[in-house]
């Protein structure tokens, strides 16, 4: 199983500025990762609320993202996977923007060679039945545009509408394209029922035991389940305990490793 670092491993250091998102791509290599999973809202962090909940597709600079390719090519290593913050329950107008701004953030994700966007379904943990036809349609206008771009979507788990693995499967089911998947993400419940759909995978972690095993998250259960589906994608380590990130990142890559050799 191929292993990617977040940039929001590093979110504690990027938010209080004693980082830049430019510097991510180096400090993953540092630690020995070549791969690299960016995180939109670090890009965006410095906009107001209402843009963060309805952004538009202007909202990617053109200086930023050339300092952030720069900065990949400096380090030597690549872009695997980009996250988009995406409200596929959102109407009118700013549904409108919504699709705008993914198709930015595929745009973006294409002209830094990665073919995978991490997308969020929206919504409330018990949706109305409005709200499931909006997640539905908005869902399936994204498939179509990243057809077009010849993209996957990995839809997350464990965040409104998909806090409800069974809700998520559906909205899998219901879409049934190549070109949207499920992103499995490790400390969501029952995670590991979404096995079958996963095309990348989240893996969160918070806090290690004096055997290094991760004590918020069922890491065993999701990289059996992850194996007994054949996954080959990307696992993306998003470390957010309070220890240095370094040793968060490592400690999370240290623990797969040994249970996908077991």
């Amino acid at each position: 199983m191929q292993l990617a670092v977040s940039s929001r491993s590093f979110q504690r250091a990027l938010s209080l500025r004693r980082m830049a998102l430019e510097d991510v791509p180096a400090a993953a290599q540092e630690l020995g990762y070549r791969a690299v999973e960016i995180d939109d809202a670090h890009l965006l962090q410095r906009a107001a609320a209402w843009r963060l909940r309805h952004p538009r597709f202007r909202d990617y600079t053109t200086a930023r993202l050339l300092r952030l390719h720069a900065a990949f090519e400096r380090a030597g290593t690549r872009l695997v996977a980009w996250t988009a913050h995406t409200d596929f329950t959102l109407t009118e107008r700013a549904a409108r923007w919504q699709l705008h701004y993914l198709e930015g953030a595929i745009a973006t994700a294409n002209d830094f060679g990665a073919r995978l966007v991490c997308i969020r379904a929206g919504g409330s943990e018990d949706p109305t039945q409005d709200e499931m036809l909006r997640c539905l349609s908005g869902l399936r206008a994204a498939a179509q545009l990243a057809e077009r771009f010849r993209t996957r979507l990995a839809l997350e788990n464990g965040l409104g509408i998909t806090q409800s693995v069974e809700r998520t499967a559906q909205l899998l089911r219901e879409i049934n394209s190549p070109y949207l998947g499920a992103c499995l993400r490790f400390d969501a419940e029952d995670s590991v029922a979404l096995a079958p759909f996963a095309i990348h995978a989240h893996a969160l972690s918070h806090a290690f035991d004096s055997q290094g095993r991760e004590t918020t998250a069922d890491y065993p259960a999701c990289m059996a389940a992850l194996r007994d589906a054949n996954f080959n994608g990307w696992i993306s380590i998003q470390y957010e305990g309070d220890a240095e990130p370094a040793f968060g990142i490592v400690q999370t890559a240290e623990l797969i490793s040994a249970l996908a050799s077991s």
